[in-house]
């Protein structure tokens, strides 16, 4: 502040709020007194050299109490500051306002004094002259009250001394300026009374100094008003008497709302029937009666040191003090009111031993009593029962009826007495499931027994055992096999499944594309039919069979044995029945020979039937002839009823995300299917969404995941929104007793070493200019349909576009075969190409554009490299296969993305040319695993190309984006679908 002008202190009355003192900045004039020069504000400070703590926090004080900060902080309505002062309710006004400004005010003077600032009547502005100026006097005043008793009544006098000097009252010129503390300006002197005396007590005596109270008005008058300021005074009495008592006291909480609806407990302390609040500041309480010699005083001290350690304790119990109330403050912030009472319950014992009793105001009807527990479980053969019951107090109910509110979040449940019962968080997150899931009836809850897991915790013995027996790895006979030795993993999965089986639950195998599912499956399949003493196998001496690899996955374009009499297409292989039922494998149409050799090659001794084809039969005993039932999902879909009347051993379904929509006419024909025991063979069982996964666990173990509606509800959705909800351990917890995944890098160490290479592409200018030009017409385009409101339905349109550029990208002449211009990717491709041919090693080469590989076909020809091609356009697949295997002159291998997904077995290879990305990482995963699989002897490099600064780099970051959900739950597609208008558009940035 500047030597130029002195800061001094206005008291100002403001109606109806009381009175402030309000900072102003004042020159000396030529006389020597004071001139207000302007009042000092946040936005007025600044011209006036630096200021000091004090001043700041003078000009934060005055900000507060202004009318509409007062607005701001009082009122729950919008309202102009002068209304908000005219309407204001006088409750609020006494209660909070008023508080409120005359802490400021005590706040004020306190600064004053610290730097013995001038203050002044604001009745003296603009010229303030030094015989105006107030005194703050520092020490407080003694009240003194007089009374004198006669038969025609009673006489009482209020006096109040500083420094033992009387202090005239009647003085016209006083003034109250504060209530509480009461602050006294008594002829150009400002003085405050002790803490127990407030303002009210002394309006009476600002004109006389003495009141004569009749008799007749005697009992009113002691009972009232006399009565509160006895318990603050000094009293010298003539002719009643003042008896000074002790009472035990006692402390009460009392659950409350503030001015703001806040969760507070309010502290108030009770000496016989007599309660205050705990910052009241009347230090003693005072009862008034009369007896045989007259009116008496029964005067009784609060016990401050008592009180005092009862705040001490709530303070070490964590919650925060305010005056006379209590917070409960978690992570920083103040508590709910479910978490208040929550606190209130688990604290209740150890309050009342402390001397609390816990209360509440009318408008709350809180149950406070802690809530006990109590299951016991029965079993039945597909169901467990479970009776529950919870206690709360007096009360007990069956825990099936907080189901609903369980479930939708409702933590208020009202009891039959009144009282609402808070549910507690943690039953919300243990018990959510096993609620959703269970049945009720009779006050019982009925799990079916695949829900096992939803028990665990709960110490019944029966369900401890189920979870043990879940890492149970107690080795089990391994049938007879053919052609092949099991690894370690693939022994495991298989005992696993049988495990599985023997229990009754139905089981997803989901081990990575080349890790041997079929293997493990037949292995299932021949131990259960090796109980048939007919059954033999005859094996293969390994001598004769070096060429077949351990563990070897279905090969789809390997040539198959001869059939001779195991394996009949459309006919009866075997007159003789087999004693046990069939079973069903269910496959895409492409993988049935597949099957075929690998039964006939691994487990020759079993009998199998392929149920395909116009001639296939439609007789019950073609399948009792037979061990093994092959078909297809078409088939499947067709014969529908004819199946669904005969009851299989197994039904076993490969790539069973074939069924991922329940809505299909696939998925509701398998769901009608019969069978003993189910299994599921799938490398990605989630392709799209959460419920490919529900349909497939569906038809596993009816109702697991509940209906689809429910799984949608509380799972799906909840994950969609969040990947890292709660709702997915909750998911993962149900479904890990039956899906069982195993990666290459978990189980497979012979597998070499993967070298992933992102090579980034440079267009050529022309390429570039072409780039640019079709993404800004597009963008225009895309932008015209989010004005006009038609973007949400052109998807197909943003597809177009989208392919358009990535044809562009990767070269101009996929969009314009005429075109000249070249193409930055196409030149890095081809010169690795020369590089790794020039070192003789074979290269796969996949592209989800069949004209980009096309452009490569030409490049050989023109080089006079040898190749091979395989598109969907291919007929003779497995030939094409075989001759680029057992051709060692052949090095390239084209291969469009959608045709070599599934079935190919290409380990010869150790490069593998990703020429552009697709939305789908999975199916770029599936192309790094044709070569790189169980057997493969040579390290795998991979070269995925990716064109700078292109739609191409948009796509390695969606696929990113969705790289943790697609993770925990085996997600294996992305797609625009979903996306919002700011997503598509920044495709195009």
């Amino acid at each position: 502040m500047t030597d130029d002008y002195i800061l001094a202190g206005i008291l100002k009355p403001a109606k109806p709020i009381g009175f402030t003192i309000i900072p102003y900045l004042c020159r000396t004039n030529k006389a020597g007194y004071l001139t207000v020069f302007e009042m000092l504000t946040n936005r007025s400070i600044d011209g006036y050299g630096e200021p000091d703590a004090i001043a700041l926090e003078w000009i934060e004080l005055s900000a507060s109490v202004t009318a509409s900060a007062l607005a701001r902080r009082f009122s729950k309505k919008e309202f102009p500051p002068v209304d908000f002062l005219e309407k204001l309710d006088k409750k609020v006004l006494d209660m909070m306002v008023r508080p409120f400004i005359e802490k400021t005010l005590l706040r004020t003077i306190e600064l004053l004094g610290m730097k013995q600032l001038a203050l002044f009547e604001a009745k003296h502005m603009p010229n303030l002259y030094p015989e105006d100026r107030i005194t703050i006097y520092q020490q407080t005043a003694n009240a003194r009250l007089r009374f004198r008793r006669s038969e025609t009544g009673t006489i009482y006098t209020f006096e109040a001394y500083l420094d033992n000097q009387k202090v005239n009252l009647q003085h016209s010129s006083n003034t109250i300026v504060s209530l509480e503390p009461c602050y006294y300006l008594s002829q150009k002197t400002l003085f405050a009374f002790d803490s127990s005396i407030n303002g009210k007590l002394l309006i009476p005596f600002l004109k006389k100094e003495s009141i004569e109270i009749p008799v007749r008005m005697e009992a009113q008058y002691f009972g009232t008003f006399i009565k509160k300021i006895v318990n603050r005074c000094d009293i010298e009495a003539e002719g009643f008497s003042i008896n000074d008592i002790s009472v035990e006291p006692n402390a009460f909480l009392v659950l409350e709302n503030d001015w703001q609806g806040k969760p507070i407990l309010l502290l108030m302390f009770g000496y016989g029937e007599k309660r205050v609040a705990a910052n009241h500041p009347q230090k003693t309480i005072t009862e008034l009666h009369s007896d045989s010699h007259g009116l008496v005083f029964n005067r009784l001290k609060r016990d401050e040191v008592w009180e005092n350690k009862q705040r001490n304790y709530l303070r070490s119990l964590g919650l925060q003090e305010f005056e006379a109330t209590y917070r409960l403050v978690k992570n920083g912030q103040d508590s709910t009111l479910y978490d208040l009472v929550d606190w209130i319950i688990a604290s209740r014992e150890e309050l009342e031993e402390n001397g609390f009793l816990i209360m509440q105001n009318s408008n709350n009807r809180y149950n406070f009593t802690s809530a006990h527990l109590n299951f016991t479980l029965k079993t039945r053969v597909d169901w467990f029962d479970v009776k529950a019951d919870v206690t709360i107090g007096d009360f007990t109910l069956p825990f099936y009826k907080l189901r609903d509110h369980i479930l939708h979040l409702r933590k208020e449940y009202l009891l039959p007495d009144g009282t609402i019962f808070i549910i507690p968080d943690e039953w919300f997150a243990r018990y959510r499931e096993l609620v959703l899931f269970a049945r009720h009836h009779d006050g019982k809850l009925s799990l079916q027994k695949h829900h096992y897991r939803l028990l665990q915790g709960f110490d019944f013995p029966e369900i401890t055992e189920l979870i043990s027996q879940e890492n149970n790895h107690e080795p089990l006979q391994l049938p007879r096999l053919a052609n092949v030795s099991l690894r370690p993993y693939q022994i495991f999965g298989f005992g696993w499944m049988k495990r599985l089986s023997r229990k009754g639950f139905g089981s997803l195998l989901a081990d990575d594309m080349g890790l041997g599912k079929t293997i493990q499956l037949i292995t299932l399949l021949t131990s259960y039919y090796s109980q048939e003493t007919k059954l033999k196998v005859s094996l293969v001496d390994t001598k004769d069979a070096t060429s077949v690899l351990p563990g070897l996955q279905l090969d789809l374009f390997a040539q198959p044995e001869p059939v001779q009499e195991k394996v009949v297409f459309g006919s009866v292989a075997h007159k003789t029945e087999a004693r046990l039922p069939s079973s069903l494998v269910v496959m895409p149409a492409s993988l049935i020979h597949n099957w075929i050799y690998e039964l006939q090659r691994v487990s020759p001794g079993l009998k199998v039937y392929a149920h395909t084809g116009v001639g296939r039969s439609l007789t019950p005993s073609v399948f009792k002839q037979n061990h093994i039932i092959l078909t297809t999902y078409g088939t499947l879909r067709n014969d529908i009823v004819f199946l669904e009347n005969y009851s299989f051993a197994y039904i076993v379904l490969d790539e069973s995300q074939n069924i991922k929509n329940p809505a299909s006419k696939t998925a509701m024909a398998t769901f009608r299917l019969q069978a003993a025991h189910r299994v599921a063979l799938s490398g990605t069982p989630v392709e799209n969404s959460l419920t490919d996964l529900w349909s497939q666990m569906n038809f596993l173990n009816p109702g697991v995941m509940g209906s689809l509606g429910d799984f949608n509800m509380y799972f799906a959705n909840l994950l969609l929104n969040n990947p890292k909800h709660l709702a997915g351990d909750e998911l993962l917890n149900i479904i890990k007793p039956f899906l069982l995944r195993r990666t290459k890098e978990e189980v497979a160490t012979e597998l070499p070493p993967v070298t992933e290479t992102v090579s980034f592409c440079t267009m050529e200018t022309e390429q570039q200019r072409m780039y640019d030009s079709e993404k800004s017409k597009i963008r225009n385009h895309i932008l015209s349909g989010v004005e006009n409101g038609s973007i949400a339905k052109s998807s197909v349109m943003v597809l177009r576009a989208l392919m358009q550029l990535r044809q562009i990208a990767n070269h101009p002449r996929l969009v314009d075969p005429a075109s000249e211009v070249g193409s930055g990717k196409f030149e890095e491709v081809t010169g690795k190409l020369e590089t790794i041919l020039s070192e003789h090693h074979k290269v796969l080469i996949f592209s989800s554009f069949v004209k980009h590989l096309k452009l490569l076909e030409d490049w050989c020809n023109n080089k006079g490299i040898r190749y091979a091609m395989l598109t969907g356009s291919t007929h003779k697949r497995e030939k094409v296969v075989n001759t680029f295997k057992k051709d060692k002159d052949i090095k390239l291998f084209l291969i469009s993305l959608k045709a070599g997904g599934v079935g190919l077995n290409l380990a010869e290879a150790g490069y593998v040319f990703i020429l552009d990305p697709w939305w789908n990482p999975a199916a770029e995963m599936q192309a790094l695993s044709r070569a790189h699989r169980i057997g493969q002897d040579k390290n795998v490099f991979v070269y995925r190309f990716i064109t700078e600064g292109t739609i191409e780099e948009k796509i390695m970051q969606l696929q990113e984006k969705k790289k943790k959900l697609a993770d925990t739950f085996i997600l294996s597609d992305t797609t625009i679908a979903g996306m919002s208008t700011e997503e598509v558009m920044g495709l195009f940035e």
